[in-house]
């Protein structure tokens, strides 16, 4: 209540704007003050200070995620929450998307006071690989490639020093998910052939699944869609290994809709159709359900079965809808209209076809 009464007070005063609801953005007059302040206070005050901010966004950020996906296992952190650290709370997914959205800024300041200070480099991984996911769905790329190479050289300055290398392959993985949806080839495949080389290296199963899944990505935007299914194949086995049966399916998904596109519409149907059955099995209500059962759609589109494509593409539409999952969902619609113009819905196909270039043009 007190800290209630003060913002208040210096809301009054125009010290402080609340731009949202329980977010501020301080004048500058204030901030000049804050600063000063905080250079009369011993360094291990300011320090520990600098790292409960630091935990506080690693540990609201990996809320949010499992708030957004619940099914999904994450990085474990290296050590218990500070003291006098309270992380946010989000109830669903929707309010998970929205605080990356209102949190990137601070986000990313918060990366590069700890490279700069050269603190906290085992949170910082935990920050970047809790966002990476999140950040993709929402076609955030540029972002999610400049938390990814700002960090780098922190994570990097703390494995010359002894820390652990596994950290590093996450940052590198994460700069070559982004590098790759922005078409920049050789700074992905550069940066996930390091996360791959350091995954074996550390007998890190689910990190060499995960490259090996980003791999795939790259590989099928530049047309190589036999050596997306060849990564995809190679994925799936080393999650199977990894005793993650979710990852595991998911990628078997990939691997037939790479194998659709390569022309192999009939393996790539039995291996979409088994992942989708492993997916309902193992992690029922899973988010990116909806990616496999759109694949589904595209080839039965491709082998003439129209209708049943069109079923398949709406049911999509609602599961990725559902997930925030906008460039999944911009792909499923396009499809959808097409299915519907060549039912002869034309008007329905025209809506589909519209949310489909109005989400398209919103990522850019």
């Amino acid at each position: 209540m007190r800290a209630r009464r003060l913002l208040d007070e210096l809301t009054e005063a125009n010290l402080l704007t609340e731009v949202a609801p329980a977010r501020f953005v301080l004048h500058d007059l204030l901030r000049e003050y804050a600063a000063d302040l905080a250079t009369g206070e011993p360094a291990e005050v300011r320090e520990a200070a600098e790292l409960r901010m630091i935990d506080h966004y690693v540990f609201s950020a990996r809320a949010v995620h499992s708030a957004y996906d619940p099914h999904q296992r994450h990085l474990d952190a290296l050590e218990p929450m500070r003291d006098g650290v309270t992380p946010e709370v989000v109830g669903d997914s929707v309010e998970a998307l929205a605080w990356i959205g209102t949190q990137l800024p601070v986000i990313s300041r918060v990366i590069d006071v700890a490279v700069a200070r050269g603190i906290a480099p085992d949170r910082i991984v935990l920050l970047v690989g809790a966002l990476e996911r999140l950040l993709d769905l929402q076609g955030r790329w540029i972002e999610l490639a400049a938390l990814a190479e700002a960090a780098l050289p922190g994570v990097r300055r703390s494995v010359s020093q002894g820390g652990d290398p596994a950290g590093l392959g996450v940052m590198h993985r994460a700069a070559g998910a982004a590098c790759g949806r922005l078409g920049r080839v050789e700074d992905a495949l550069d940066h996930l052939g390091r996360a791959l080389d350091l995954a074996m290296e550390s007998a890190d199963l689910v990190g060499e699944g995960k490259t090996l899944h980003r791999l795939a990505t790259v590989a099928t935007a530049s047309g190589d869609h036999a050596g997306a299914a060849a990564y995809a194949a190679r994925a799936a086995e080393v999650f199977a290994r990894a005793g993650d049966p979710i990852r595991a399916a998911w990628t078997t998904g990939r691997l037939g809709l790479y194998e659709a596109l390569d022309g192999a519409y009939e393996a790539g149907l039995r291996h979409c159709e088994a992942a989708l059955a492993d997916l309902r099995r193992v992690a029922p209500g899973y988010r990116s359900e909806g990616n496999v059962i759109a694949t589904i759609g595209w080839i039965h589109q491709q082998l003439g079965s129209v209708d049943e494509a069109a079923g398949h593409f709406e049911e999509a539409v609602t599961k990725l809808r559902a997930a925030g999952d906008l460039p999944g969902l911009a792909d499923a619609l396009g499809h959808l209209a097409d299915a519907r113009a060549a039912l002869g819905k034309d008007e329905d196909a025209r809506c589909a076809r519209v949310e489909s270039a109005s989400i398209l043009a919103q990522l850019g």
